[in-house]
């Protein structure tokens, strides 16, 4: 009896060290299961890697290497849901070079937030195809990165975006619109010609921030705010300084009372009053025509 009782202490020690360690293999594998990057995720993002050139100074995305979490790489964050899968992919101002965007990029279907801005693709041509498989984007932000062309109606397929940025040209607002005319006029940056500025907006009624500076509208004609209210109704910003507009401001601008930032300046062709509607807007803090 005495013998059996000299055996409790040491069951409990045994009791309690297994379940030490099999709380803390429960953790690891909750680790692997939800934060753990997917295989199949650091493949894109490797292979996205190998789109870039670097020269031997560069140390851009040291941390993407293969073997290890891409869930804590530079610019990477994976979803909080589990399945190691990246939600956010922000490589704004990295100093990138490309001939192009990669196809890998829309293996990350799971996105929500992709930052490309202030990179150099080359005067590449935005994929036609592509965007659409990144149904889950609510940012988006292609601005000042050498993109030019036509802009694909793939992107107005993501009706999920909240902000939305491609604007083409850098610093615009210090350029002189002379130059900036000229400079636009070598087919150097982005255009919406087909789809039109309508199409694109048709499906992103959930927008709240819209920059396009510097994007060739000039064939929207005079009707390029006419269906801009019904279309985006939530906007509270704005932004499409030097995109060649023409004509009058539409009255359907009146129904967007969430506006805080309208900025239409440079373009020489608006005409018309400034609208009494906007003098309506009380959450308005920037009016610039």
């Amino acid at each position: 009896m005495a013998h059996a009782t000299h055996l409790i202490p040491l069951f409990i020690v045994i009791q309690l060290f297994w379940r030490a360690t099999s709380s803390h293999g429960h953790g690891h594998g909750n680790t692997t299961d939800s934060s753990y990057c997917h295989p199949d995720q650091a493949a894109a993002l490797l292979e996205l890697k190998q789109s870039f050139i670097f020269d031997y100074s560069t140390t851009t995305l040291p941390s993407w290497q293969p073997g290890t979490d891409c869930c804590s790489w530079e610019g990477v964050r994976c979803n909080d849901g589990g399945g190691g899968r990246v939600s956010v992919l922000d490589l704004g101002s990295c100093g990138l070079y490309s001939y192009g965007c990669h196809a890998a990029l829309f293996n990350l279907t799971s996105l929500h937030y992709l930052d490309l801005s202030m990179n150099d693709f080359g005067g590449s041509r935005i994929p036609a195809d592509g965007f659409e498989r990144l149904s889950k984007l609510t940012h988006l932000n292609l601005s000042y990165s050498g993109f030019y062309g036509q802009i694909p109606i793939a992107i107005g397929k993501l009706t999920s975006l909240v902000s939305l940025d491609l604007s083409s040209l850098h610093n615009i607002e210090s350029a002189e619109i002379t130059n900036i005319y000229s400079i636009l006029h070598g087919d150097n940056f982005l255009v919406l010609r087909e789809p039109s500025f309508e199409t694109l907006l048709a499906n992103l009624s959930n927008l709240r921030e819209l920059y396009l500076d510097g994007v060739d509208m000039s064939s929207s004609g005079e009707e390029w705010s006419s269906g801009l209210g019904n279309a985006v109704p939530r906007l509270q910003v704005l932004s499409m300084v030097y995109c060649q507009l023409h004509g009058p401001i539409h009255s359907s601008l009146s129904i967007l009372r969430s506006l805080t930032v309208v900025n239409l300046k440079l373009n020489v062709g608006i005409s018309g009053a400034v609208p009494e509607f906007f003098t309506d807007f009380l959450n308005l803090s920037v009016l610039q025509l």
